[in-house]
Order: C-alpha cells, then sequence, then structure tokens
C-alpha cells in the first residue's frame, strides 16, 4: 500500500575514500529511513533503536577494527529543532548554541537585537544612540551580560525541570541523539541557509509592509501591535502618533526599488529574479528558493537600498559585511 507523505532517509558514507569510490553502493551503509509524520516520542524509539543496534557499534568497535565516529545533527533549521526536540526558532529562546533570550512584548516577544553580546560598557547598548546621522531606539537599556552557551551539562540540567506540557529554557523533551555515544551538544551547528532566508523575508516585510501578494500578505495587523510597543516603550513618538514606521518605504519607494531590480543586468547562468515585469518588491514567488534570498540579502539589498531607509540600510551594510568576511570572502566593489 502506498502511503503519500515524506520520510527522512539516513545515509552514510565514507569520507576518507577517495569521490570515485565513495559514492559507489558497496561503500554505502543504508541505516534508516523515518517517516517525516513521526514526532518526539514516537521518532524516538527508531533514534534509540539505531543507536542500540548500529550506531554505538560503530562508534566503540567500528568495522574490522577500524572504528566509524559517527555523531548526528542538521543543518536545516526545522529539522535540527525535531533533532535537538527545541521550541520553534520563534520562542523565546531560539538559539541552540547560547542562551540568549528574546524580552516579552506587549503582545508578543520583542526581538530587541543582539546587543547583549557588545561589550559591557559600549554606547550601543543605550536605550537611544547615534551612528553618524542615523539615530537608532530600543525597548531599554541592555543590562544583560553575554549568553552562556549550552553543552552536555547544561543541556542535561535543563532536561531535568522539563514536562510532558511545559519546555524549560526552549527544551520540550530529550533529544533524539540523546543515546548516540558520538552525540554532543558541542556539535549542534546553526544553519546559515535558513537563518539568513527568514532574515530576508522579515526585512522585506518591514520595508514594504502589507501587501496583497506573497508572504506580505501575512503583516496583517502587525503595524498596529508594534504602535502598541513603542507606546508601552517611550521610542518611535512620531509613529506612535500615526506617523509611519520609520523604517517603512513609501509606495513610490518601493516601485522606485522595483525598478532599480529590474534594471539590473544579470550574469550568464544566475537565477534572474526578475520576470514579467516584475521583482521580488512587488512579487515574492520572484526569490521562491533560498539561494535567491541570500542573494538578495547579501547582493542586492545593500545597493539596492542606497538613499533610503537609512537606518536599516546601515545596519544591513554592517551585517552584509560581516557575514561575507566570516563566510571566508570579500566586497566587490
Amino acid at each position: 500500500m502506498f502511503v503519500q507523505g515524506s520520510v527522512k532517509p539516513w545515509q552514510l558514507c565514507i569520507l576518507s575514500l577517495p569521490p570515485w569510490l565513495r559514492y559507489k553502493p558497496e561503500f554505502i551503509i543504508c541505516l534508516a529511513i523515518i517517516p517525516n509524520q513521526l514526532k518526539l516520542k514516537q521518532a524516538k524509539k527508531f533514534y534509540d533503536f539505531a543507536a542500540a543496534y548500529e550506531m554505538n557499534d560503530l562508534q566503540l568497535y567500528g568495522v574490522g577494527g577500524v572504528k566509524v565516529l559517527m555523531y548526528g545533527t542538521s543543518l536545516d533549521t526545522p529539522g535540527r529543532r525535531e533533532l535537538l526536540c527545541m521550541q520553534s526558532v520563534q520562542s523565546y529562546n531560539p538559539c541552540p548554541i547560547c542562551m540568549h533570550s528574546w524580552q516579552p512584548g506587549h503582545s508578543a516577544l520583542c526581538y530587541g537585537g543582539f546587543r547583549r553580546f557588545l561589550s559591557v560598557q559600549h554606547p550601543w547598548r543605550a536605550k537611544t544612540f547615534r551612528v553618524g546621522q542615523v539615530v537608532y531606539e530600543f525597548r531599554d537599556v541592555e543590562m544583560r551580560p553575554p549568553p552562556i552557551y549550552r553543552n552536555d551539562i547544561l543541556v542535561n540540567l535543563a532536561l531535568v525541570r522539563v514536562t510532558t506540557s511545559r519546555p524549560f529554557l526552549g527544551h520540550k523533551a530529550l533529544p533524539l541523539l540523546h543515546n548516540w555515544v558520538g552525540a554532543d551538544w558541542g556539535r549542534t551547528m546553526p544553519d546559515w541557509m535558513h537563518d539568513l532566508k527568514c532574515v530576508t523575508e522579515m526585512l522585506l516585510k518591514c520595508w514594504v509592509g502589507y501587501g496583497s501578494q506573497g508572504f506580505y500578505s501575512s503583516w496583517g495587523s502587525n503595524d498596529r501591535r508594534h504602535r502598541e510597543d513603542c507606546r508601552t516603550y517611550d521610542i518611535f513618538k512620531d509613529f506612535v502618533g500615526g506617523a509611519p514606521p520609520p523604517w517603512r518605504l513609501k509606495k513610490t519607494e518601493v516601485k522606485l526599488m522595483d525598478e532599480r531590480v529590474k534594471s539590473m543586468w544579470w550574469p550568464h547562468y544566475c537565477d534572474k529574479l526578475v520576470w514579467k515585469g516584475h521583482s521580488f518588491w512587488s512579487r515574492t514567488d520572484r526569490i521562491w528558493k533560498s539561494k535567491h534570498k541570500l542573494f538578495c540579502l547579501l547582493s542586492i539589498l545593500p545597493t539596492c537600498l542606497r538613499g533610503f531607509a537609512k537606518a536599516s540600510h546601515l545596519a544591513l551594510l554592517h551585517i552584509a559585511d560581516a557575514l561575507t568576511q566570516l563566510n571566508g570572502a570579500c566586497m566587490s566593489v
């Protein structure tokens, strides 16, 4: 009987072999195929079975005396969250690497940036500060120290407090790889692709606001809720008084951004983010792939926004520069 749905295949290959050998069937171990619909306790029994009968044996004894060091992770944010049995990335404790937490707003989470990673006396920890001609405002002075990193000891202590109905510090249950000898929390890696994809969508929503198409249509009543937060924390007084948010582009400016992208010359073998007279500024299906959104964030938006939304544009330049250097690349001017 055919059952419609998704599966999670596990395929192990020996990377120490040359490429022309490592992907041949005789050198690949096909370990398991786990139905994607299984969650938490239902899925964990499959991972525990693999640990007891395959993975730990490979880790401790190997094949023919050659040990195979095994550990599990995922470079996919939703998949990593499931493997680690953590809350959604929109929760108060979204980070699998450290204990950074968001703050409660008037009716939802308040994403106040990562200023707590700055030195204690850094001027950007103030509630209001100026960078050149641009003024930035936050809900409060950032007094929290830099967050500590999650490790096996801290995670195990947090898991003691977890109940079936109440997560603790972002954890909901034992990680699916809890019984794997080779798995530890320090090997949990951030996901460059999904994280930057989500950042791109959120930034475009802030600049464009509500629209009738794509992910712009989900903006809904966010402006009203943000205005209530700004009133509560006494920031952006013009916005509280009824003016558009200072980070929002006017409709005419959005059309200008659209024209700027449409006037670009696209390199050979590069996916065009424009067709049928629309770019991603008006039709979000022009960046339906994650790689489109990364290209948009790191290459197009830093130049496209020149002269507009100055505060968020300046912040984007710093972010794009840092991520480019972190990726071992350089800026092309």
